[in-house]
């Protein structure tokens, strides 16, 4: 839901836009998913990996058990995710370039842009969130 401070900034001039206090914006709003990540992170009873910004790029983790762990920011360029349970894991701006995700379970995952599918590698058989869409490449 759009603030009516956010309502206000949609309608500023140029200039006015320029003055915006985008970071202020950016603070509150992220103040906000974290709060959300932690609050449905917390349904997933045990422990919880933490890798908030880690460079797990073309780290081996197929068949891992990633449920409601935290990839805020990690890099996962070129990392092997297939079959691994991304239940309630935040994604939110992870690098999923290249990263393998056949047969990896999202549907649950948090966070998760159709550009981050778009810049991965998965098949029919990596379950999405039901809102986003099966890249075309995947199928080739």
């Amino acid at each position: 839901m759009i603030s009516a401070a956010g309502l206000a900034a949609l309608e500023l001039p140029a200039a006015g836009l320029l003055a915006a206090d985008v970071d202020g914006h950016w603070r509150r709003a992220n103040a906000l998913l974290v709060a959300a990540s932690e609050l449905a992170r917390s349904n997933v009873k045990g422990p919880k990996p933490d890798y908030r910004g880690a460079d797990l790029t073309g780290a081996r983790l197929a068949g891992a058990d990633l449920a409601g762990a935290s990839l805020r920011g990690a890099s996962l360029i070129g990392a092997d995710l297939s079959r691994a349970s991304l239940r309630l894991a935040d994604l939110t701006g992870a690098d999923l370039r290249d990263a393998g995700l056949r047969g990896a379970d999202l549907t649950q995952s948090l966070f998760v842009t159709q550009a981050q599918l778009d810049a991965a590698a998965g098949d029919a058989s990596t379950g999405l969130p039901p809102a986003l869409r099966r890249p075309a490449h995947w199928d080739a």
